[in-house]
Parts: C-alpha cells; sequence; structure tokens
C-alpha cells in the first residue's frame, strides 16, 4: 500500500478468485461493484479503514493522504468462475499463475474507471472494437504513466454475456489482448504533453526506448503524430469475467503505474 496516499486519489481494488469467494458469498454477478453483498463490502471497507486508521492516510485536519480530490473506496471484485470455465477461458486468477481451485487474493490501484461499455453483435469483432474504443479511450490520457514507468496493469470486466459471444467466435483472452495492443493508440506527441502537464518535463518517448524502458516501436519514426500503443505488453491487461449475466455490459478500471502494480497471493485452505 506504498504510495496509496499519493495525489492521484487512486484506490486499491481487491479481486477474490477460487473456492473461498464461493465459500464466504462474494457477488460476481449483478451489481458486483456496488456496496451491498456483505463479504464484497466489508473487504472494501475494512481496506479503506486499515489505510486510514493504520497506516494514517487521513485527509485535513489530518495529513498523509495527499489524493486532490480522489474517491471512496472500491468493493472487492469475484469472478464468474463458472461461466469462464464453460466457455474454456482461464480464470483470473489462473492467469496470474494459480490453479483453478487454488483461492487467491490480488490487490491492485485503481484511479478511474471506463463509462459502462454496452456492445452488441453476434460476432466478436462486434464486440471487441467497441470495447477497443472505449476500455481504450479511458486509459488512452493515462498510458505515458505506463510508457514511463515500464508497469501499468489496466483491468478489463467483461460481463459473462458478452465473453461468451466473444469465445465462441474463437477468440481467447490473449487474442483480445493482442487486439487491444495493436488497435489503441495515441499519438506521441500526445502522451508526452499529458505526461508534461502532470510535470514529467523532462518525459520522451525517444528516451525511454534508448534506455530500454521501452519497445522500439515507440520510437519507430521522429513524426510527432506517430501512433504508439496505449497498451506497453498485453500481458499487463488484465481481464475477468463478471457482472450481470442478463445484460451486454462490461466496464474497465484505470491502473496507477508502479504504485499500486498487482499483486497476488494464494491463500491457506479455508476452515469453517
Amino acid at each position: 500500500m506504498q504510495d496509496a496516499g499519493s495525489t492521484p486519489g487512486w484506490e486499491p481494488l481487491v479481486i477474490v478468485s477460487g473456492p473461498v469467494a464461493r465459500a464466504l458469498d462474494f457477488n460476481h454477478g449483478q451489481g458486483v461493484m456496488r456496496v451491498g453483498r456483505q463479504a464484497n463490502t466489508s473487504v472494501g471497507r475494512f481496506l479503506r479503514l486499515y489505510l486510514r486508521n493504520v497506516a494514517g492516510l487521513r485527509i485535513p485536519p489530518g495529513a498523509g493522504d495527499k489524493g486532490s480530490i480522489a474517491g471512496s473506496f472500491n468493493v472487492a471484485l469475484a469472478e464468474d468462475e463458472d461461466a469462464a470455465a464453460a466457455m474454456g477461458w482461464p480464470t483470473f486468477a489462473m492467469d496470474q499463475g494459480f490453479g483453478r481451485e487454488d483461492s487467491v487474493v490480488t490487490v491492485q490501484s485503481v484511479v478511474a474507471a471506463s463509462p459502462p461499455i454496452y456492445t452488441a453483435g453476434t460476432r466478436a469483432l462486434d464486440h471487441v472494437q467497441v470495447l477497443a474504443e472505449v476500455f481504450g479511450s479511458a486509459n488512452a490520457y493515462w498510458s505515458f504513466t505506463g510508457m514511463k514507468y515500464a508497469r501499468w496493469q489496466p483491468l478489463l470486466v467483461l460481463g459473462p454475456s458478452i465473453a461468451r459471444v466473444i469465445a465462441a467466435g474463437g477468440w481467447s483472452k490473449d487474442d483480445v489482448r493482442a487486439y487491444l495492443c495493436e488497435h489503441v493508440t495515441i499519438p506521441a506527441r500526445q502522451a508526452e504533453r499529458y505526461a508534461w502537464h502532470l510535470g514529467s518535463t523532462a518525459f520522451t518517448l525517444e528516451g525511454h526506448v534508448r534506455d530500454g524502458v521501452l519497445p522500439s516501436g515507440y520510437a519507430a519514426s521522429a513524426d510527432p503524430e506517430r501512433a504508439v500503443p496505449v497498451f506497453v505488453r498485453p500481458e499487463w491487461i488484465g481481464i475477468a469475467v463478471a457482472g450481470d449475466a442478463g445484460r451486454n455490459q462490461s466496464k474497465g478500471y484505470v491502473n496507477n503505474h508502479i504504485q499500486g502494480g498487482r499483486v497476488s497471493r494464494k491463500l491457506a485452505a479455508l476452515e469453517r
């Protein structure tokens, strides 16, 4: 939780996976990110209170929390793992290197969220194109932080019905990630301009390529209008299946680079 009181005002997001989520009745369906279900809400609220009362991250008249505007806590997210399994996709925890029956807790920072992303159509591409547009635009402004710090792990939460159409079209999660990396771009000039406004006045894509931080494609030419990828590495994009199975909605979450990078841990066996 280092840097949890920094000026962007990011909040931790806890993702609970495996048998523990079922045993403790975590919500993975309709209203998954809404305050209400005891398990999801209690975890998110506890973490916010811990940061405030133990870590000492308090707003004035206290001190420690420097979030300029900030926001409130996130409830914990659980994945619809049965839906993921039915379509032949690995679960979110499996993407982090764990087994399907492992109980896993993941924590990462979230600095912003996309609008609700409604998609329709019978082809996988019908959905993935819109996801790229909306999820991509939600991340584009903040993408220079991933370029600068070489760690940035956005999260895409796909509604079960949307994930089902994509999977039925023969797409894997890695196919979705690859499409996002290839098709979501930002002009180089704009990424550097956003960095300058934040105070990173010395940041240049060419410099980071020269220093080995970024792939060579980010300096493929000197044209300031050249398109560069918003998502630096496909494997950094998290994909989870959750939400209302009866609606065609997904949502994206913007990670705050090295501050609150994604960390997953396996839990000991649950005893009740």
